[in-house]
């Protein structure tokens, strides 16, 4: 709310001077169209992906370690053993729960920081996106002489006359009529 009050203010002021050339672009429809976001999405797809086969081959250790587990339990619960015995695979049954219960720990462990280096690198490409769609963007709004550039998102409304999306796909060499939504109205 403090952000969309700041912009009015800024923009009511800037009002007050005939001079001001303010122009608006749509912040998602860069980032969705910018050259590197079908490779950051393959990035992270392929690093999601990683990590799931490595969490799959610890699940099937857990599963492993589950079934030893049941194994060593029947076998301590066979008549035929020895009171010495009995003890022996009562041990065994209780060092493969500890084992799996550890196991199990780390994997959810493992699994939380896969998620986070996931987020992590998600939220790292989408800033570097956004660098440099804002630099492109505050170079060309300079060479066509705009004194403000906002993003389309904080406005109510904005008449398309003033929107630049266009001639900043431009810049990327993207052509605008592959805009989503574009399509989408067609």
């Amino acid at each position: 709310m403090k952000k969309i009050l700041m912009v009015i203010a800024a923009v009511s002021a800037m009002v007050v001077s005939a001079e001001t050339k303010i122009a608006f672009v749509d912040m998602s429809i860069l980032l969705k169209m910018h050259p590197q976001y079908d490779s950051d999405g393959r990035l992270l797809k392929e690093t999601d992906s990683e990590y799931q086969e490595k969490l799959d081959k610890r699940q099937d250790e857990l599963k492993k370690l589950a079934e030893d587990g049941k194994k060593a339990a029947e076998e301590a619960q066979n008549p035929m053993l020895g009171a010495k015995a009995r003890q022996e695979a009562m041990k065994k049954v209780a060092d493969l729960e500890r084992k799996f219960i550890a196991a199990q720990q780390d994997l959810q462990r493992e699994a939380a920081k896969y998620r986070d280096e996931v987020e992590n690198l998600n939220a790292r490409l989408l800033r570097t996106r956004m660098a440099e769609i804002r630099e492109k963007t505050a170079e060309y709004a300079k060479g066509a002489g705009y004194d403000i550039v906002l993003d389309k998102s904080l406005t109510a409304y904005v008449d398309d006359k003033y929107d630049i999306t266009d001639k900043i796909l431009l810049i990327y060499g993207v052509d605008p009529a592959t805009r989503p939504d574009r399509e989408a109205a067609k």
